[in-house]
């Protein structure tokens, strides 16, 4: 319908913008020895407990019984989760950290945030 009245279309916002680049950096050369990465194996839970991650009056939270840690930013909530030895297991505090992460893009972006959930409907499978 906009390219037929020739308008912009509507509710496009600066998000567009933010998201694209003007040019892509070069690709890194691919080093002729590597190991490829294995599939993820069975899940083991951290005994330290886990965390509900959501995204609350502009804050980014991740609560679990004892306790809850607020902030704007994924790096300081995982670092606070590690030195309280919330997390003990290295592959929980990745996964911790993907999750923090994706809940920092989405309140950037002003997106919904769902733990567990992709960001964008394109990368659900």
């Amino acid at each position: 319908l906009a390219r037929q009245r020739r308008t912009p279309p509507k509710d496009l916002g600066l998000e567009l913008l933010i998201m694209k680049q003007k040019r892509l950096l070069p690709e890194e050369i691919m080093p002729e020895r590597f190991i490829e990465a294995d599939e993820a194996q069975n899940y083991e839970p951290d005994h330290a407990g886990s965390f509900r991650i959501y995204l609350c009056r502009g804050r980014i939270l991740a609560s679990n019984e004892s306790m809850t840690v607020a902030g704007s930013n994924a790096r300081d909530i995982l670092n606070t989760l590690i030195e309280k030895g919330l997390v003990s297991r290295l592959d929980h505090a990745g996964y911790l950290g993907r999750e923090l992460e994706k809940a920092e893009i989405a309140l950037r972006l002003k997106r919904n945030y769902v733990q567990d959930e992709p960001l964008w409907p394109a990368e659900k499978s």
